[in-house]
């Protein structure tokens, strides 16, 4: 069980749906700056669920194409997010029993876009910190800057506070900060096998079963 006085979710694929179909659709754009030859929808779908988006590349281009790829994403397109059913709820339930909330969100945007795009969700309110990364150039794969800033923000012991993410990249990044818990969940459509290789404490369905995981709920 778990006693965080924080809980550090993701958002997309974790609190709101992730559009992976703009994912998509943005590399088959980006690809032929690279002169890279697009890959059929279904390979792309089977790169992304094994958390290796650019694994149609040859290995030595593979990071040209990440870097290009980030480089040209074109951000101010994103899709609004689209609240999970389940989301409301446990945010509800977090907030009645005094656990606070923050996001840490690889999304690099101006931050009032953020807030803007959140609080249309009807969830804002429920967040007392959120953070995104502050450049392009920062690694997307790294949250450790955003838990950091939330961790200086709450006066929050490292221990007090689990990450909740949908992507292996939460699960290192909450240990390397020292979190108390990982949390992964398998609604941003990660295979669980992948989740698990990576050793995170809980790997549930969505969010709605942190319900059950933490000792006070």
């Amino acid at each position: 069980m778990l006693s965080p006085r924080i809980v550090i979710f993701d958002l997309d694929g974790t609190l709101v749906e992730f559009p992976k179909h703009y994912l998509f659709t943005e590399l088959e754009r980006i690809l032929p700056l690279v002169q890279v030859s697009v890959p059929e929808r279904h390979v792309i779908e089977h790169h992304f669920s094994d958390f290796d988006f650019f694994g149609f590349a040859e290995p030595d281009l593979q990071q040209h194409v990440t870097n290009t790829f980030w480089h040209h994403f074109n951000w101010e397109q994103f899709p609004p997010s689209q609240l999970f059913s389940f989301t409301h709820s446990i945010l509800n339930k977090l907030k009645q029993n005094n656990i606070s909330s923050a996001i840490a969100t690889a999304r690099c945007c101006p931050h009032q876009e953020l807030i803007t795009d959140v609080e249309k969700t009807g969830i804002l309110g429920f967040f007392n910190y959120i953070e995104l990364r502050k450049e392009q150039t920062e690694d997307w794969k790294d949250k450790r800057p955003q838990i950091e800033r939330i961790l200086h923000a709450s006066s929050c012991d490292p221990k007090d506070a689990i990450m909740v993410g949908d992507i292996p990249a939460d699960i290192e990044s909450a240990k390397l900060c020292g979190l108390g818990g990982s949390v992964a969940v398998l609604s941003g459509g990660i295979k669980e096998e992948v989740l698990k290789s990576y050793q995170p404490d809980f790997i549930i369905p969505d969010v709605s079963f942190l319900e059950k995981l933490i000792r006070s709920l």
